[in-house]
């Protein structure tokens, strides 16, 4: 609610995919919706898996939606995940994240070509 940017719905819409293919460990759906140039996509699907494995996120609250470059936007999302201490953050088992999306298009179909921490991930 309160997000008038005309991309919210569809942005939101591929990140809660992004989040429902982790949690339930659809991973190559999740993966799919990363774009090719995103770091993580480039060294492959494998290791993203192998870093995901024990990821569960809950609490997911898209918080706003920007314009960002010509062809993208911007999305803030504040999400709690628990995870395996050794995929953690400095070894913590959950976590809270503020991160902002770097979002491409063109939409309605945009993917995800960053995810960029607005602060240090917290302990739970």
């Amino acid at each position: 609610p309160g997000i008038t940017h005309p991309a919210t719905a569809d942005v939101a819409r591929v990140l809660d995919a992004y989040v429902t293919g982790i949690n339930e460990r659809r991973y190559s759906d999740a993966f799919a919706l990363l774009s090719p140039d995103n770091p993580t996509a480039k060294r492959g699907v494998q290791a993203w898996i192998d870093a995901e494995s024990s990821t569960q996120i809950r609490d997911a609250r898209l918080r706003s939606v920007t314009d960002g470059p010509t062809g993208s936007v911007n999305a803030e999302m504040t999400f709690t995940s628990t995870q395996s201490a050794e995929l953690g953050p400095n070894g913590q088992t959950c976590t809270q994240w503020d991160l902002v999306y770097t979002m491409v298009g063109p939409g309605p179909d945009w993917h995800i070509r960053l995810a960029d921490t607005r602060s240090d991930p917290v302990a739970c």
